[in-house]
């Protein structure tokens, strides 16, 4: 699986075997300062393993969350501010974390597979059950390492996209494979597995100010915050308006 995804992350491939787990994970660049000490597939507290692709915001109020116990600062690379998280909260991780991701996260002392898509914009994610093993991948590709895991097109979601038409979040371009729809969390263990929605954007509370400058402002606080969020850089990044 690992070589097979060489050619989405040329830079490094790292494979790891964690009790009954095994994780791989390639990186394709350096995109944020902490991609340089980016310790994929990362352990946190000797029991969650970690493979994390895309990027948090708000990173500050969940550092401050975590705490200096949970070594969680500024510097820290997001695969372990998520693991760290979860090893604090669990599930009830998710409500604090924000941005663009997807991950895979094992609880190696409860032999616990959790997989999440943020419900905007999320790198995809696909899995597949066998008799005796869950495969699950960011690609095809990777999934399609194992030899015994039939290849066969589904017919229905390939007219479908098409046709422009929606064929459901759940359905991806391969019979035996699934796909994990945005703000969803996979729970898998030795009794089967499970999917429920985690967020939905459209249950987000209703905002009322005093003012419609009150808006402005709020409107401008939270540009700025999201554009600080996905610009973090190794380089000095500036814009110049032309005259």
């Amino acid at each position: 699986m690992t070589a097979a995804l060489r050619v989405h992350g040329p830079l490094q491939q790292r494979g790891r075997r964690f009790d009954c787990f095994g994780m791989c994970w390639t990186q394709s660049g350096y995109y944020a300062p902490e991609d340089r000490s980016d310790p994929q597939p990362a352990l946190v507290a000797g029991r969650y393993a970690a493979a994390f692709l895309g990027y948090l915001v708000d990173r500050p109020s969940l550092c401050a969350a975590l705490g200096p116990a949970f070594g969680a600062d500024a510097r820290a690379c997001d695969s372990s501010l998520v693991a760290q998280a979860w090893s604090l909260w669990g599930e009830r991780a998710l409500d604090r974390l924000d941005g663009t991701f997807t991950f895979i996260l094992c609880d190696t002392q409860e032999r616990v597979l959790y997989a999440v898509r943020s419900p905007n914009g999320a790198p995809p994610l696909y899995f597949h059950k066998g008799s005796r093993h869950l495969a699950i991948a960011s690609a095809y590709k990777a999934i399609f390492a194992d030899a015994d895991i039939e290849r066969s097109i589904d017919e229905r979601k390939l007219a479908d996209h098409l046709a422009n038409l929606s064929a459901g979040t759940a359905r991806s371009y391969y019979r035996n494979i699934t796909a994990l729809a945005p703000g969803h969390l996979l729970r898998a263990d030795a009794h089967g597995e499970r999917t429920l929605r985690y967020r939905d954007m459209r249950d987000a509370p209703e905002v009322r100010m005093a003012s419609a400058s009150d808006y402005v402002d709020a409107a401008r606080a939270l540009l700025e915050r999201a554009v600080a969020d996905c610009t973090r850089t190794r380089v000095r990044a500036y814009a110049r308006q032309p005259r």
